[in-house]
């Protein structure tokens, strides 16, 4: 009531590493009733508001990594930096809380329509794995994109390297399963594109997203009151 400007019966949320595993909690505490109240989480958002979850290169189910050994100082440096901050304590391999910022056991048929992927090396691939076996197996809508079978090194945050391969096709690959977009935004008016422009003014425009061929180059005219969070926003002193 506070932004009637907001339409919050559309909601989606995403991230990216520690941000995408807050994001996916988050989502996970709106969706499932028993894990809100086991982690102390009010419910603010009916479950059926929540559209979808985009998860890019996230720590999933952090139990896996416990007792995992490498001799690699700096994936151990990194892995347990996440951990501490996702737990809130050092020791995070004994804490209570390792179980609860591991999401995989949690999920129900609920969980929104989700977008999943992650690289193969320096990461938490097969983390994002099980997390999208699951959701598959619960009958949710899941697209997923890895790298298990690939040759090539991939590390941790790919798709920000927008020169490769990988990244444009974690961005851009549209020929596999439905959009989350385009259903969310299915009434929103859309025009095919002219060029690397729109095809004519939108106060001439008549089609919605639900009319075209979403595969071909388009534009979409979203809603002002569309909410986009970005947990990995950072302040001026490079705090999230």
């Amino acid at each position: 009531s506070k932004y009637p400007m907001l339409d919050m019966s559309k909601i989606m949320f995403g991230g990216d590493s520690a941000g995408a595993q807050i994001a996916a909690q988050f989502v996970l505490t709106q969706t499932n009733t028993d894990y809100a109240k086991e982690v102390g989480v009010n419910q603010v958002s009916d479950k059926g508001h929540i559209k979808g979850s985009i998860l890019f290169c996230s720590p999933l189910n952090l139990k896996d990594t416990v007792g995992t050994k490498t001799d690699n100082k700096y994936l151990k440096f990194f892995v347990n930096t996440v951990a501490w901050s996702l737990t809130g304590e050092r020791n995070w391999q004994s804490s209570p809380a390792i179980e609860q910022a591991s999401l995989v056991d949690h999920l129900t048929k609920d969980y929104p329509p989700t977008y999943i992927t992650d690289a193969n090396s320096y990461s938490f691939e097969d983390q994002g794995i099980a997390f999208a076996n699951k959701l598959n197996s619960l009958g949710v809508e899941t697209k997923s994109l890895f790298f298990k079978n690939s040759t090539k090194q991939i590390n941790h945050e790919y798709q920000f390297n927008f020169t490769t391969d990988e990244a444009k096709e974690s961005w851009l690959k549209m020929d596999s399963t439905k959009s989350i977009l385009d259903e969310v935004c299915k009434d929103c008016p859309a025009q095919y594109a002219r060029g690397d422009a729109p095809s004519k003014a939108w106060d001439r425009v008549g089609t919605t997203l639900k009319d075209l061929d979403t595969t071909k180059l388009h534009y979409v005219r979203v809603p002002e009151n569309l909410i986009v969070i970005d947990f990995d926003l950072k302040d001026a002193e490079g705090n999230k």
